[in-house]
């Protein structure tokens, strides 16, 4: 198999499984989930975290919203209300939306 075959394949190999992840994130919206917060995202605008089942440099992140500054190791209830990029995306939850 040439080079460019190889290519070819991966690429569609990608493109499934970005879809694939996408239809999940999506069928996610409107859950709250538990966020192991990790910081504040300045290219996003926003905090960062994961959730349980995300494992750091593997699965994708969850980006929110909240009110004052959550310190990095808590965990916070997040609404997941968007996807962007393959990631999560929401607000705190229980009162703590900004």
């Amino acid at each position: 198999m040439d080079n460019l075959e190889k290519e070819r394949r991966l690429n569609l190999l990608v493109d499934v499984q970005s879809d694939v992840m996408d239809e999940y994130n999506e069928s996610r919206l409107g859950e709250t989930v538990e966020v192991l917060v990790e910081g504040f995202d300045p290219d996003m605008g926003c905090y960062v975290g994961r959730t349980y089942a995300d494992a750091p440099d593997i699965d994708g992140h969850v980006y929110f919203t909240v009110a004052g500054r959550p310190e990095p190791g808590t965990f916070l209830p997040v609404l997941l209300t968007g996807t962007v990029e393959g990631d999560l995306m929401g607000e705190a939850a229980d009162g703590e939306e900004e």
